[in-house]
């Protein structure tokens, strides 16, 4: 795959998890800046100046659920589009717009990219 030039902000709790798809991530030669704390994630999105073109969320995480995060960093920059992964997509009631794709955890490199891939052509 050749340079793609776009920024990933990408959260989730479990570190393992975080360092796996920041390192396929990476592979396909997308920047990426991850967050193992959602709070850190939102404080990061709200201080910094930088263009970051999606933001990659686990659903379940302590102190913050990816839906409030993603509520909060949408207030911040409405043009950010996100992915929601979850192990349990039954416990997602609310489907806001700006939430872009939502990916059944544990997920393949290559359902991640082509989800990754659909959100930045429907742009």
């Amino acid at each position: 795959m050749k340079s793609s030039n776009k920024n990933i902000i990408l959260i989730d709790d479990e570190k393992v998890i975080v360092n796996l798809l920041e390192m396929i991530l990476k592979k396909y030669n997308f920047s990426v800046k991850s967050f193992s704390d959602p709070g850190m994630a939102l404080d990061f999105v709200q201080e910094k100046n930088e263009k970051f073109d999606l933001v990659i969320t686990d659903l379940s995480m302590p102190g913050m659920s990816g839906l409030e995060l993603a509520k909060k960093i949408n207030l911040v920059n409405q043009s950010i589009p996100i992915i929601m992964l979850s192990g349990n997509m039954e416990n997602i009631s609310e489907k806001p717009d700006y939430i872009k794709s939502y990916i059944s955890k544990p997920v393949t490199v290559q359902e991640l990219i082509k989800e990754i891939n659909k959100v930045f052509l429907s742009d």
